[in-house]
């Protein structure tokens, strides 16, 4: 049950591919960034499928996806947020992150192990970036929530994979080490919460085929 479900969440991802190669003609320039980290990303669940068949290791695939995952999704929020100081923040962290991803790689644990770390920060700093784009959504329509807004599907998307897969992040290989059962217990909840922000996501392309996208 465990691997079919881990099937299903790297596959999960075709779907905003679908919905977002179906409306890509109508899609501004914050969203096709999206569309194309979707297609990295299936190749690179299709990459740490085979790694983990031939060399029982899908690590160092792990690393850079990280990197290309929080890029992608920092310099979408950027192209969302006008205001300078968020903006020269994200520019830091993407720093930041680039250099912790580096440290990770070759200091703390190996290209081999997996990336507790810099995984643990662009996690964090993402959170962040999505909490500040509802206080900035429920600031500007009081208690209107938008759900065809297309952005804010995205936002939940992240804000329901990334909050809730911290931890996980953070503490998965020392339970997988001191309790095994909780260990597998989260793996289950991330492959589930995977497929949830992956069809959220989806749902975002699907908007733009109902109303033109405020971006």
């Amino acid at each position: 049950m465990t691997f079919t479900l881990s099937l299903l969440s790297q596959a999960s991802v075709i779907l905003p591919i679908v919905t977002g190669w179906i409306a890509f003609r109508n899609l501004p320039s914050l969203f096709r960034l999206l569309f194309y980290f979707f297609i990295l990303a299936l190749i690179t669940e299709i990459q740490a499928r085979v790694l983990n068949i031939v060399a029982h290791n899908n690590m160092p695939g792990l690393h850079i996806y990280t990197w290309i995952e929080f890029i992608s999704f920092s310099v979408a929020y950027y192209l969302y947020f006008q205001g300078k100081r968020v903006r020269a923040l994200i520019v830091i962290n993407i720093l930041l992150a680039t250099v912790i991803g580096v440290l990770n790689a070759i200091y703390w644990g190996g290209i081999t192990a997996p990336n507790i770390v810099s995984r643990s920060y662009c996690a964090m700093f993402i959170t962040l970036y999505t909490l500040y784009f509802f206080y900035l959504l429920f600031k500007g329509n009081g208690n209107r929530y938008e759900w065809e807004y297309p952005m804010s599907w995205i936002a939940t998307g992240a804000l329901i994979y990334f909050a809730n897969n911290l931890g996980y992040f953070l503490f998965s290989e020392l339970w997988y080490t001191k309790v095994p059962k909780i260990a597998n217990v989260s793996y289950v909840l991330h492959n589930l919460l995977n497929i949830i922000g992956n069809c959220l996501f989806a749902q975002s392309f699907r908007s733009f085929q109902k109303q033109k996208a405020l971006s």
